[in-house]
């Protein structure tokens, strides 16, 4: 047995490991936020997410301990790794999924779907997590029914479109205005302001 086998073997466990919890803890984020919320119940889940983010951290953090491997070492044992790979991660996958991934975004390997890499409990799982509530969709439909959206005659989307043009107007005023452009880099920031716009009016486009 290579030597550093168990670090490498060692690492991905405890991936695997903060990979539960973080689960657990978006599992329960969506939870709150797919119901009726309370106000103390939002704090409870903004601390239960701002958890995973220090997690994630830790995760990064333990890339170094893969990086002390080196290249040569790594080869001594990867023959006996063979076929794993980080594609069949269910809970990675899990994890993606349950922020908001959809399958229609993913890139296919090998010109096959990421679920041919899964065995057909796994494969079930992974579906019945597709078809359930993401993070994304539960923060955008707890936005949706937020009763400050419309309320008494106002209108946060509109007020919020007002506050973005202002914003840009006043930014592509100060650009044209600036006497230290080249007619290059004026082109430049006015083409990169186009750009910002055009982020923007995809939130107001009500067909995407």
């Amino acid at each position: 047995v290579a030597h550093d086998e168990m670090m490498f073997i060692i690492v991905h466990q405890t991936y695997e490991l903060w990979f539960k919890q973080m689960l657990h803890d978006v599992g329960s984020f969506i939870d709150i936020f797919g119901s009726f919320t309370r106000d103390d119940q939002i704090s409870i889940a903004v601390l239960r997410l701002e958890r995973v983010i220090e997690i994630m951290k830790v995760l990064v953090q333990q890339v170094t301990l893969i990086e002390a491997i080196t290249p040569l070492d790594f080869l001594e044992f990867r023959d006996y790794l063979i076929p794993a790979s980080g594609f069949q991660s269910v809970q990675f996958r899990l994890f993606e999924i349950k922020f908001g991934l959809r399958s229609d975004d993913r890139n296919q390997y090998q010109r096959r779907t990421f679920l041919h890499y899964f065995k057909p409990e796994h494969q079930e799982m992974l579906k019945a997590a597709e078809n359930g509530l993401s993070l994304f969709n539960a923060i955008e439909q707890w936005l949706e029914r937020t009763p400050f959206v419309e309320f008494r005659g106002f209108k946060w989307l509109e007020a919020y479109r007002a506050a973005v043009d202002k914003m840009l107007d006043s930014d592509e005023a100060l650009i044209r205005s600036n006497p230290m452009f080249s007619e290059e880099q004026l082109s430049a920031q006015l083409v990169e302001l186009q750009t910002t716009r055009s982020h923007f009016a995809t939130i107001f486009d009500e067909q995407l």
